[in-house]
C-alpha cells in the first residue's frame, strides 16, 4: 500500500496530516477524504481551512499527499500533473506522463527534495524518505481503477524514485485492495481486526475513525465519492470539491 504517515505541504512547510481512503472492486472505486487543510508561512505561522483534497482532470481523479505545493517557489504537483496531460490521450498513458514530470521535475531539485523529507520527518515518526504520493483513479476503458506513486529520496545516493501501486496489478490478484494516504493507526488497527463492510462505509468509517482519535491535522467533514462503470456519483462533499484542473 501507498502510506505517508503525516500529509500535506500547502504553502511552504509539511502540514501535521491528511488521511485518505481509497477502495477499489472490481465494480467500483470508492475514495473518502478529510477536509483539514493547515496552511504554513515561511516563518511558521499556520492557519487550518476546510479545503478540498480531491482533484479531477477531464473524467479522472487524483489525490496528493505529503507535498502538494509551494507558493514560494511556484511549485506544485496539481499543476504539474495539469501540464503532463493530454486531452484524448487516455488514462493510463496520461498518469503515466504526470508520473515522469513529477519525476523529472524533482530530479532537477535534489536539494529541495532533501528539503521537504527533512522539514516532513520532523513531523513523522517513524521517519521515511517520502518526498510526495499522488494516487489516480478512475475509469480507465469501463474499468475502475487505481494507480499510484510514492516518490522517494535515497538520503545515501540521492537518488529519487517512484514506486508504484495500482489495482488491476501485481497486488491486487482478486480486484479488491484497500489503500490510505495520511494518517493510519487506527485504520491499521481496524483492519488487521478484520473490519469489513460495503465500500462507501468502510471509507466513511475509516477516515473516521482517525478523526475520532484526534489525528494531528485530520478532522471533518469527510468527502465520499464513488466511481463505477455508470460513471461517478458523489456521496457527500462540500462545495468546494472537487478541484477541478481542466
Amino acid at each position: 500500500m501507498l502510506v505517508i504517515l503525516f500529509g500535506a505541504l500547502f504553502l511552504a512547510l509539511p502540514i501535521l496530516g491528511t488521511t485518505i481512503v481509497l477502495i477499489r472492486t472490481p465494480d467500483q472505486v470508492v475514495v473518502a477524504a478529510d477536509s483539514v487543510g493547515t496552511f504554513v508561512a515561511p516563518g511558521g505561522m499556520t492557519k487550518v481551512e476546510s479545503v478540498c483534497k480531491v482533484y479531477q482532470i477531464e473524467e479522472q481523479y487524483f489525490v496528493v499527499g505529503n507535498f502538494v505545493n509551494d507558493a514560494r517557489n511556484g511549485f506544485g504537483v496539481p499543476v504539474l500533473v495539469r501540464n503532463a496531460w493530454r486531452k484524448g490521450d487516455g488514462a493510463q498513458k496520461n498518469v503515466e506522463a504526470a508520473r515522469d514530470a513529477i519525476l523529472a521535475e524533482f530530479r532537477s531539485r535534489p536539494l529541495y527534495a532533501r528539503e521537504i523529507v527533512q522539514e516532513s520527518n520532523k513531523t513523522k515518526y517513524p521517519p521515511d524518505n517520502v518526498i510526495t504520493t499522488v494516487v489516480f483513479f478512475g475509469l480507465h476503458e469501463k474499468i475502475p481503477f487505481v494507480r499510484g506513486w510514492a516518490f522517494e529520496l535515497n538520503q545515501e545516493s540521492g537518488e529519487i524514485t517512484a514506486t508504484e501501486d495500482a489495482c488491476p496489478g501485481p497486488n491486487c490478484p482478486n480486484g479488491v485492495r484497500l489503500f490510505w494516504v495520511g494518517q493510519h493507526a487506527n485504520i491499521q488497527k481496524l483492519v488487521a481486526g478484520g473490519f469489513r463492510g460495503a465500500p462507501v462505509d468502510t471509507a466513511r468509517s475509516l477516515v473516521q475513525a482517525e478523526i475520532d482519535n484526534h489525528a494531528p491535522g485530520v478532522g471533518g467533514p469527510i468527502d465520499i465519492i464513488e466511481i463505477s462503470t455508470g460513471g461517478s456519483r458523489w456521496v457527500q462533499k462540500k462545495e468546494s470539491c472537487p478541484i477541478v484542473l481542466n
